[in-house]
C-alpha cells in the first residue's frame, strides 16, 4: 500500500494572521506552480491579512485527474482539524483561480462533513466549453486550448459532476464580464444557490480570462475585500 504524500505547499504568511486561505493555483491543468504564482499570492497576504498557503499540486498529462484533487485534499486534512475535534483556532479558506478554482471546487465536494468558505476565481466547469460565452468574438483560440486542457486533464475518467452541491460552504465567484468562462460561473451561482448555498457573485464589467495575474487586477481586490469583511461570506 503507497503511503498519501502532501504535496509541497509555498506559505505566505501574515502578521497575526486572520486565518488560512489554501490556494490552488490555474495554469490549465498543464502549467503553473506556487512560485510563478507568488507575486500574486503575497500580494494577497499583505492586503488581506490572511496566510496564504499555495499548493504545489501534480500536473497534467503527466498526473491526469484526480490527482490535483487529491493533493489539495491531503493539504486539507493537514490544514483542516477534522469535525469531531471542536479545534478551529483560525478560519480556513479554500481557494484558486482558472484551473486551480475547479480543482478547489471538486475537493471542497469530497470534504462537506468539514466545509470551509470558498473563493473561486474564473473556474472552467464545462469540457465541452458548449455555452454561448465560449462563442463570443475573440474567444476561439482560448475555447479550442481549453477543450484540449480538459482531454489531458481528463485521460480516461469520467467528467466529474456537479450536479448535487449541498453541504458546501460559502461561495465567493468571481469572474470578469469578457470572460469566455463567464456563463460557466454564473450557471454555478444559480446551481449554489438552488442547493441553498450561500453565494456571492462578482461579474467584473470588461475584465477577460487570468486577470488575477495582471497588475492592479480588480480580481485580486475582490478576493480581499471578502477575506476582510468575513461577515459577509466567510461567517
Amino acid at each position: 500500500m503507497t503511503a498519501t504524500v502532501t504535496p509541497r505547499v509555498l506559505i505566505h504568511r501574515a502578521d497575526q494572521a486572520r486565518g488560512l486561505l489554501i490556494l490552488v493555483h490555474g495554469g490549465s491543468w498543464r502549467s503553473g506552480s506556487p512560485a510563478a504564482w507568488s507575486p500574486m499570492t503575497a500580494e494577497l497576504a499583505e492586503r488581506s491579512g490572511w496566510t496564504v498557503l499555495s499548493v504545489d499540486y501534480r500536473l497534467a498529462p503527466e498526473h491526469p485527474y484526480p490527482a490535483a484533487v487529491k493533493d489539495v485534499l491531503a493539504v486539507l486534512d493537514r490544514f483542516t482539524p477534522p469535525a469531531s475535534s471542536g479545534n478551529t483556532p483560525h478560519p480556513v479558506a479554500l481557494g484558486g483561480d482558472s484551473a486551480g478554482a475547479t480543482v478547489a471546487l471538486l475537493a471542497a465536494l469530497q470534504r462537506r462533513e468539514v466545509p470551509v468558505p470558498l473563493l473561486l476565481a474564473y473556474p472552467p466547469l464545462d469540457p465541452e466549453c458548449g455555452a454561448a460565452s465560449y462563442r463570443e468574438p475573440g474567444a476561439a483560440a482560448f475555447t479550442a486550448q481549453l477543450r484540449l486542457s480538459w482531454r489531458l486533464w481528463l485521460g480516461a475518467s469520467p467528467v466529474p459532476t456537479l450536479d448535487d452541491l449541498e453541504g458546501l460552504g460559502p461561495v465567493t465567484l468571481v469572474v470578469g464580464e469578457r470572460d469566455p468562462v463567464r456563463d460557466d460561473v454564473t450557471t454555478l451561482a444559480d446551481r449554489l444557490e438552488h442547493c441553498g448555498v450561500t453565494t456571492d457573485l462578482h461579474v467584473l464589467p470588461g475584465v477577460g480570462h487570468a486577470d488575477i495575474l495582471s497588475p492592479g487586477n480588480r480580481t485580486l481586490t475582490t478576493l480581499v475585500n471578502t477575506l476582510t469583511s468575513p461577515e459577509r461570506t466567510l461567517s
